[in-house]
């Protein structure tokens, strides 16, 4: 049996069918639809231990108490390499297949986001550039990621903390009817400014984005939010969640795991 089939079984499912899903960056993600219980999505949350991806369901369990959509966990299992979440199966298309993106609906959902109670389980979690990461990039090797992530150590964040989904791309966005927001596994409590620029550098690596609709999702976000936005700084924002996102990726090509190129990312800011 294939890795994904073991997991099913593991998990007391029959499967009639399984297809994978194409969008995902990091993690596997298949739509299976079992022989009795109907569809589910099951997920691969690869480079995550057991500890991540139970604190994955506590984050996931918080957002069905607070009412906001995602996907509402069923269970976990250790079975293969990584964990894998079983979860009812959500409708819709993904954001990445869009021809345009719905920004002010983008800006909505952030600020309903950042507005909710903060769990506990990530109320030290950050998300930020490590303050080590001159002992993984070095300037010979890597100087594109290098002078980026230089540069971004020069935007001082202050201590406004809020939950914040931490990658909200196109590809963790469906479209169904309403915006439902998926793979929280890089959610931590944090400046909802770095959300809403990981959210603006997103939009610039669709093939419909542009600058002007990153200003737009900041302006919106200002107005529906009511927080203090310094729409100057806005190039500064969109640079630091670059060189974030980099050397995450960077970090994880290293280890083998699945990963983007850091190169994209760098480009599109």
């Amino acid at each position: 049996m294939s890795e994904v089939e073991v997991a099913c079984a593991a998990l007391g499912l029959s499967p009639r069918r399984i297809v994978p899903f194409v969008d995902g960056r990091s993690n596997r993600a298949f739509h299976v639809t079992d022989r009795i219980e109907g569809d589910f999505s099951l997920i691969q949350l690869v480079g995550h231990c057991r500890d991540r991806a139970g604190s994955l369901r506590l984050t996931l369990d918080h957002l069905a108490a607070h009412d906001l959509p995602s996907h509402r966990p069923i269970a976990l299992c250790e079975k293969g390499s990584w964990p894998w979440l079983l979860a009812r199966f959500l409708p819709g298309e993904s954001l990445a297949r869009a021809r345009q993106l719905p920004i002010e609906k983008i800006a909505a959902l952030l600020a309903r986001i950042h507005a909710l109670a903060v769990p506990t389980h990530l109320a030290e979690r950050r998300r930020r550039i490590e303050r080590d990461w001159r002992h993984l990039v070095r300037a010979e090797q890597s100087p594109d990621l290098f002078d980026a992530l230089a540069r971004a150590e020069a935007l001082r964040i202050n201590d406004d903390r809020v939950l914040i989904h931490g990658d909200l791309f196109p590809d963790n966005l469906l479209a169904d009817g309403a915006l439902v927001p998926i793979d929280w596994e890089h959610a931590a409590v944090d400046h909802p400014l770095l959300d809403v620029a990981i959210a603006g550098l997103g939009i610039l690596t669709h093939p419909s984005g542009d600058r002007r609709q990153v200003d737009q999702l900041f302006e919106v976000y200002r107005r529906i939010s009511g927080r203090s936005v310094d729409l100057v700084a806005i190039t500064s924002w969109i640079d630091y969640a670059a060189a974030l996102l980099a050397l995450h990726r960077y970090a994880r090509a290293r280890k083998g795991l699945r990963a983007g190129a850091y190169q994209d990312l760098l480009a599109a800011a």
